[in-house]
């Protein structure tokens, strides 16, 4: 079984697909920092600092001589054991983060919504991010991807059918 992860692993890696492969390790991380019984805040904060090492560290294009699976819980342990060596004095005394609960709600939903697309299929997630995220036109998608205007909206189909069956569940 951890060849065939480590095997996945490297043809996400090789492809770019660091969204991906980071949306794979992301329930086994939180149910790691869950059975600690650490308080949940404190477990999504620290499970979002060692997602965003991890996706540094993969955009850098940085290797590792052991398989990403072990480097993900290395360095999930390395933040958590930092997170409780850590300054709680390390935000300003005049930040107040109750002071926009809406701000707070929109963020996570796009971190939630972000880690829904990185588990679609390569074509899809590149349609989505293009049309909703850039603001492009079907025409112009298709036209760049060099593929017709109906093989896009096929693909944004399948991507909003995926995405709601993903949000059903959870």
């Amino acid at each position: 079984m951890h060849r065939e992860r480590d095997h996945e692993d490297a043809r996400l890696m090789a492809q770019g697909a660091y969204g991906v492969l980071l949306a794979t390790y992301y329930p086994v991380m939180r149910d790691r920092l869950r059975a600690r019984r650490l308080p949940p805040q404190q477990a999504d904060d620290i499970l979002q600092q060692a997602c965003v090492r991890l996706l540094g560290e993969l955009r850098s294009g940085r290797t590792y001589r052991v398989p990403f699976r072990v480097v993900v819980h290395n360095v999930l342990d390395w933040t958590r054991r930092g997170w409780s060596e850590r300054r709680e004095d390390l935000l300003p005394e005049e930040w107040d983060a109750g002071a926009d609960d809406d701000a707070l709600r929109r963020v996570e939903e796009e971190h939630d919504l972000e880690l829904r697309i990185a588990g679609l299929p390569p074509r899809e997630q590149d349609v989505v991010r293009r049309r909703y995220g850039r603001g492009e036109a079907i025409e112009e998608i298709a036209a760049d991807l060099g593929i017709s205007r109906n093989a896009v909206d096929q693909a944004l189909f399948r991507a909003h059918r995926r995405l709601r069956g993903a949000w059903d569940t959870s």
